[in-house]
C-alpha cells in the first residue's frame, strides 16, 4: 500500500515540474573565441616571407598600397631576391641596369641578373651571357656562369668559347685551368678565329719548359734538372725542351700571317730576343715592321732600337731609328720623344733633315 500511494503523489507532482521548468530562463551556450586576425602583407614580410617582401617592393615602387618609396621597393626586392624569388631580382636588374628610381650601376645590375639567373630564370641567363661576352661587365660570376657559357660554346658560338677560354685562362670567375683554356682556344681557332690562334699561340709559348731523358724503355720528364748521380744517368742524357715551342711558333704565325698586330709584335720580339723561340733577326724584324706598319707603338720602339744598334739591318740606320721614335712619341711613348731626341744629338746635319722628310712623308701616309 505504502508503495502504491508513494507513486500516485509522484504522478501528481509531474505536470508542476514541468511547469516550472517552461517558466525557467534558457541557459546560453558558452561564449565562441574570436576569430584570429589574418597576417597583413607586411607581418608576413617582416617575417622572412619572400612573396610577400616582393609585393611590398612592388606596392612601395608603384604607390599602391604603401608610399610609394624607390628605396624601400629596392629593399624588399634585395630581401625577397635572397629568399628566392626570381622575379624580385629581375626588377632589381631592370632598375639598375636603366637607372630607373635609382642610380644606373652595370655592375651591380650584372648581379641581379646573376641571381635570377641562379633561381632559375633563362632570360636572365642569356642576358647576363650577353653583357660579359659584350665586355660591358668583367666577372663572370662563378662556376655556374662557366657552366651557362659553356652550354652556349657548346653550341659552336666562337665568341662564347673564346671568353670560356680566356676565363680558364686567367683564372676570371673560375678555377684557372690551361688544359680546358687550351681546348676552348683549340675549338675557336680551328673555326678560323685569328684571336684565338694568337691566344692560343701566347699560352703555347709560355708554357714552361720540361727537363728530359730518354732512354731506349722510356722518356721521363722533370719540372727542376734532376741530379744526374739520384737519376742514374750520364750529364749529357739530361736535355732541356720546350713543349709549346713548336705548337706556339706555328699559332703564332697564323694569326701574324692573317693582320693580328699583337702577334705580329709577339713574334717579332720572341724572334730577336731569341729566348722562347731561335734567334732570327731578320724574321723578327720583318714582323716588328708589320706591327709597326700598324700603328703598334711598342713595335716602333722595337724597330727604332734595332736600327739604332745596328741589329737586324745592314748596319746603324740612325735616321730610321729617329723616324720610327718619332712616331712612337706621336701613338703616346713619352719615352719616343726622349729617346729621338737623345739620338738627335748624335746625329750630323744631313741625317736630321732627311729624319724630319721621312717623318713628314711618314705623317702624310698615317692621315696625320
Amino acid at each position: 500500500m505504502r508503495i502504491v500511494a508513494a507513486a500516485a503523489l509522484l504522478f501528481a507532482l509531474l505536470p508542476a515540474a514541468e511547469a516550472l521548468a517552461q517558466k525557467q530562463p534558457p541557459q546560453s551556450s558558452p561564449a565562441a573565441a574570436p576569430a584570429a586576425r589574418k597576417p597583413s602583407v607586411a607581418d608576413a614580410a617582416a617575417q622572412g616571407d619572400g612573396t610577400a617582401q616582393f609585393q611590398m617592393g612592388l606596392a612601395h615602387l608603384s604607390g599602391r598600397g604603401a608610399p610609394r618609396n624607390a628605396g624601400l621597393a629596392m629593399m624588399w626586392f634585395r630581401l625577397a631576391a635572397w629568399n628566392g624569388v626570381p622575379q624580385a631580382a629581375l626588377e632589381l636588374a631592370r632598375a639598375y641596369e636603366k637607372g630607373a628610381g635609382i642610380r644606373a650601376d652595370l655592375p651591380e645590375a650584372a648581379r641581379w641578373w646573376y641571381r635570377a639567373g641562379q633561381l632559375g630564370d633563362e632570360t636572365a641567363r642569356a642576358h647576363f651571357l650577353d653583357l660579359f661576352l659584350a665586355g660591358r661587365i668583367d666577372f663572370l660570376g662563378g662556376e655556374e656562369g662557366a657552366t651557362w657559357l659553356e652550354t652556349r660554346a657548346d653550341g659552336d658560338d666562337v665568341k662564347a668559347q673564346l671568353a670560356l677560354a680566356g676565363a680558364y685562362e686567367a683564372g676570371r670567375g673560375v678555377a684557372a685551368s690551361p688544359v680546358k683554356a687550351e681546348q676552348w682556344y683549340l675549338r675557336a681557332a680551328f673555326s678560323n678565329l685569328t684571336e684565338a690562334a694568337f691566344r692560343l699561340g701566347r699560352m703555347e709559348l709560355a708554357r714552361p719548359g720540361l727537363w728530359e731523358i730518354r732512354t731506349k724503355d722510356e722518356v721521363r720528364t722533370y719540372t727542376l734538372r734532376p741530379d744526374p748521380e739520384e737519376v742514374g744517368v750520364a750529364v749529357d742524357k739530361i736535355g732541356f725542351i720546350r713543349p709549346g715551342m713548336v705548337q706556339g711558333e706555328r699559332w703564332l704565325r697564323l694569326a701574324a700571317g692573317r693582320g693580328h698586330v699583337e702577334a705580329q709584335y709577339l713574334l717579332g720580339m720572341t724572334y730577336v730576343a731569341g729566348l722562347d723561340l731561335p734567334l732570327d733577326m731578320v724574321d723578327g724584324v720583318t714582323w716588328l715592321s708589320a706591327a709597326a706598319a700598324h700603328g703598334h707603338a711598342g713595335a716602333r720602339m722595337a724597330v727604332a732600337e734595332l736600327a739604332a744598334k745596328g741589329q737586324g739591318f745592314a748596319g746603324k740606320d740612325p735616321v730610321r731609328a729617329w723616324v720610327n721614335y718619332d712616331v712612337a712619341a706621336a701613338l703616346g711613348r713619352n719615352d719616343g720623344a726622349e729617346a729621338r731626341d737623345r739620338l738627335a744629338r748624335t746625329m750630323n746635319q744631313r741625317q736630321l733633315s732627311r729624319a724630319h722628310q721621312v717623318a713628314e712623308e711618314t705623317r702624310d701616309l698615317r692621315g696625320n
